[in-house]
Parts: structure tokens; C-alpha cells; sequence
């Protein structure tokens, strides 16, 4: 709902490009390619008939919802498909998959702490995924010194003596 809020009538536009797209086979995920229309329109060269084709107000309005609910179901399947491949990555692949992403939420972590989180990760006693996840809520429920203090002793319990 947000980007047909921030983009109004350009939402049906995108629709009507994406669908022009799809009838000529050049489409493999139109929602993607609706989000990504809106977010970066000079991307996109519309041919003339488009700009000019007369839709009905609350038409438009129906189709551009619909096309931003078609959108946000397709990336929320996408971040379910990659969460469950990196579930059942090993431990080891699933902290290197994971490696970046950590570095940026946890920064504040320390070089001492990072290393015996990298050996929680890679021994499978943590799993970076679900580290991955508890940071991006911490973060988002703006509790990240919280978590991290958790984090730290939770790392400390578990050092070798």
C-alpha cells in the first residue's frame, strides 16, 4: 500500500507498462518489475500509446492496489524461499551466506565478540540466520543495545575456559 501512496497515478501507469511487458513474453516476475517501474521510472522508455491510453479513476485505483498486493506477495514469497535455503544451509555456508549482513547489524559488537559469535555460528551452536534475524527486529524495535548485550553474554557463557 505504501507505494501507491507515494506514487499515485504512476502506479497504473506501471501496470499498463508491466502488462504491455507480459503480452510480448518479457516479463518473469511483474511485481518486481511494478516496485521497480515506480522506484526508478528513467529506467524505463514507455512507447507512446501508453501514455496516452484513457482509464477509468476508480479503475486505476483497483488495479494499482491489486498490482502493489500482487507485488508484495511475490517479495514476501521470495524472502520465504531464501529463508528456508539458508535454513538448510550447514552451519559454516550458512554464517559465510550470512557473514556481511552481520558485520552491518552487529558493528557494534567488537572484534573479541565477533570472533567467538563467528565460532558459535560456524560450530552450530548459534545459528547466523536466526542472529540475523533477532538484530533486524532488535533494530527495529530500536532495542539493539539489548540484544546485543544478550548477544555478548550469551557469546561469554559459551567461551571456551
Amino acid at each position: 500500500m505504501l507505494l501507491a501512496t507515494e506514487h499515485g497515478e504512476a502506479v497504473e501507469t506501471a501496470v499498463v507498462f508491466v502488462r504491455h511487458r507480459q503480452a510480448a513474453g518479457q516479463v518473469k516476475n511483474p511485481g518486481g518489475l511494478v516496485v521497480d517501474y515506480l522506484r526508478q521510472p528513467a529506467k524505463y522508455v514507455l512507447p507512446e500509446r501508453l501514455h496516452s491510453a484513457p482509464v477509468d479513476e476508480a479503475a486505476r485505483k483497483v488495479r494499482a492496489l491489486q498490482a502493489i498486493q500482487v507485488a508484495e506477495q511475490q517479495a514476501e514469497q521470495a524472502v520465504k524461499q531464501e529463508r528456508q535455503r539458508l535454513a538448510a544451509l550447514p552451519p559454516a555456508e550458512q554464517f559465510s551466506a550470512l557473514r556481511g549482513s552481520l558485520k552491518v547489524l552487529l558493528r557494534p559488537l567488537g572484534k573479541e565478540a565477533w570472533a567467538g559469535l563467528e565460532r558459535l555460528c560456524l560450530s552450530g551452536q548459534l545459528s547466523a540466520l536466526d542472529v540475523r534475524e533477532e538484530a533486524a527486529r532488535a533494530i527495529g524495535k530500536l532495542e539493539l543495545q539489548s540484544y546485543l548485550d544478550d548477544l555478548q553474554a550469551q557469546i561469554a557463557e559459551a567461551a571456551p575456559d
